[in-house]
């Protein structure tokens, strides 16, 4: 341990810790399990912890991170029982609506999804338990442009409706049909 200016021994430094479990009898619990129940029945069999973390700085961009999710590694799960741990930004979820707080913890369950075999099953592991993966955003876009032409028009969506069209013409003319 070093000195100070006054020859005192400076106190040690400490790792500040930035994510801690929230607590099972917190309202947000109450909140996971009715999405789960109500609008996710395929993930009806995943154990999700929440936590808060603390100190999510503004990216490069301005945005701050109000939540993630996290899929937990087989190594994990020795260790607890959960398949998945949800972040919550510690300064900013205590501090939004209901509605908010709702909205949020169901778009980071959106991103949990069951992995499935070839024949349309979930997949378990060695240990027969469920598998689960990770889902990208089947949607992503700017602020800006959402405020110019609003939400419900996905492009990428509409092009692909367009590209299968294509393929299959109402009045294909001989030849001009789909091709096998």
């Amino acid at each position: 341990m070093g000195r100070g200016r006054s020859g005192m021994p400076k106190p040690p430094r400490r790792k500040r810790v930035n994510v801690t479990l929230i607590e099972a009898d917190h309202p947000a619990y109450k909140i996971l399990a009715r999405l789960i129940k109500s609008d996710r029945a395929d993930i009806k069999k995943v154990r999700v912890a929440l936590a808060y973390h603390k100190g999510w700085r503004r990216d490069a961009d301005g945005v701050r991170k109000l939540g993630t999710v996290k899929k937990c590694g087989d190594l994990d799960k020795e260790f607890s029982p959960y398949d998945f741990r949800i972040e919550l930004n510690a300064e900013a979820f205590p501090h939004m609506s209901d509605k908010e707080k709702e909205r949020l913890i169901y778009h980071e369950l959106m991103h949990i999804q069951p992995s499935m075999d070839k024949n349309g099953e979930q997949l378990c592991d060695d240990k027969l338990r469920p598998v689960y993966r990770v889902r990208k955003h089947d949607r992503e876009d700017f602020l800006a442009v959402y405020k110019k032409y609003g939400v419900d028009e996905d492009i990428a969506l509409v092009a692909e409706q367009r590209i299968e069209d294509a393929k299959r013409p109402l009045l294909a003319g001989p030849g001009q049909g789909e091709k096998k």
